[in-house]
């Protein structure tokens, strides 16, 4: 089972994502495209060098996102890279129920 924790700030922007888990087979079409989803995302919000960006995917099947609040001028930026990223995860775990669990929360504002 992977498991996809995600936080919104107030405006939509991804404030903090984790995930930790796989699928139930190595290569599942749930755990690769999960996985591709979420490095996608991250190289996407890296291309921007003023957005604070933190993350680590420090074994197989675990990854962490946080995102600094961003600036005004990278801010519609953040959120569609966000509600691409979103629409994906809802995608995929409505066509793997078995294999994904997605948690969707808003942000606490301590940033």
């Amino acid at each position: 089972m992977i498991e996809v924790r995600v936080e919104r700030d107030a405006a939509g922007a991804l404030a903090r994502l984790s995930s930790v888990g796989h699928a139930s087979a190595a290569q599942s079409a749930a755990c690769v495209a999960v996985s591709t989803l979420l490095k996608s995302s991250a190289r996407a919000y890296a291309t921007r060098p003023s957005i604070a960006l933190n993350g680590s995917a420090p074994h197989p099947g675990m990854m962490q996102i946080e995102l600094g609040t961003p600036q005004e001028r990278d801010r519609e930026y953040v959120c569609g890279v966000t509600e691409l990223l979103m629409q994906g995860l809802r995608e995929l775990a409505a066509e793997f129920p078995d294999e994904i669990a997605l948690s969707e929360s808003a942000a606490a504002d301590h940033r």
